[in-house]
């Protein structure tokens, strides 16, 4: 049991650790003008719309990696 405990908190750790990477990538996409759209017409529309995508899409990485530390350590709580 101690086991598993150790390996879960080293696994939320690891998530914890490639989410800061994760969100630090946006951020660093978003200001470098890496989304931007050229040659459209409508190239302020579309430049938004594809950094709230790529924004929405990494979020969900995130969220989904929170989501199984906190069901590990759910489980967790009921051993004890």
């Amino acid at each position: 049991m101690y086991i598993s405990i150790i390996l879960s908190i080293l696994f939320f750790l690891y998530n914890t650790y490639l989410n800061y990477y994760r969100i630090k990538h946006i951020y660093s996409s978003i200001k470098k003008g890496d989304l931007d759209v050229r040659k459209i017409y409508l190239d302020k529309y579309a430049s938004l719309y594809s950094k709230l995508l790529f924004f929405l899409k990494v979020s969900c990485k995130v969220a989904a990696g929170y989501g199984v530390g906190l069901g590990i350590f759910t489980g967790i709580d009921t051993l004890f």
